[in-house]
């Protein structure tokens, strides 16, 4: 309720991504133990409700055209705190550690991965097979990746209908689409 009042678009969508950024932030440097601090996944989930609405905001308010370059640093800013959550997990994990990947895409999140834990070794999982393909190019036969195209699901042997976009960019999914789902895709 508190966004709307804030002067302008541009503002809120800008207030927005900086609560994402303070979310991240507090997150990595403010670990405590007690009881009473919210989950990890929530405070990350809370970050990404505020960066979907900011890019709501941006997208109507710009038509999809351009991004204001303040709005679009403060993006790139989370999209870096998100991926160099990394380092964290580098400091806390065993020299050569098992991680599991999944949502591998193309593979440039695992390639950062592994140049900041070089001992890792990675399975990586993706199931958008056109994605899968080009990740195949880029790590198939990286000596430390396991790659696998397949769905993650929370239980084992089930047949998933999976649906692309048939190689038109990234976005896929394992629910059946909606109407506005058929009428943008």
């Amino acid at each position: 309720k508190m966004i709307g009042q804030w002067p302008g678009v541009l503002t809120q969508a800008e207030g927005m991504l900086q609560v994402a950024c303070a979310l991240r932030l507090g997150k990595g440097v403010f670990v405590t133990m007690e009881h009473l601090e919210p989950p990890v996944a929530r405070v990350w989930a809370a970050g990404d409700w505020f960066i979907d609405q900011a890019q709501r905001l941006l997208v109507n308010m710009t038509r999809g055209v351009h991004l204001p370059e303040r709005a679009f640093n403060l993006l790139a800013s989370n999209e870096e705190m998100r991926i160099s959550s990394f380092d964290l997990f580098a400091d806390l994990l065993p020299e050569r550690p098992s991680v599991v990947f999944a949502g591998a895409h193309q593979g440039a999140v695992v390639t950062t991965l592994m140049g900041i834990m070089p001992g890792a070794k990675i399975h990586a999982f993706e199931a958008d097979r056109f994605v899968f393909e080009e990740f195949m190019i880029h790590l198939g036969k990286h000596e430390r990746v396991t790659a696998t195209h397949a769905a993650l699901f929370h239980r084992d042997g089930m047949i998933l209908d999976f649906k692309t976009r048939d190689g038109q960019g990234s976005q896929s999914t394992l629910f059946t689409p909606t109407k506005l789902f058929e009428e943008t895709w």
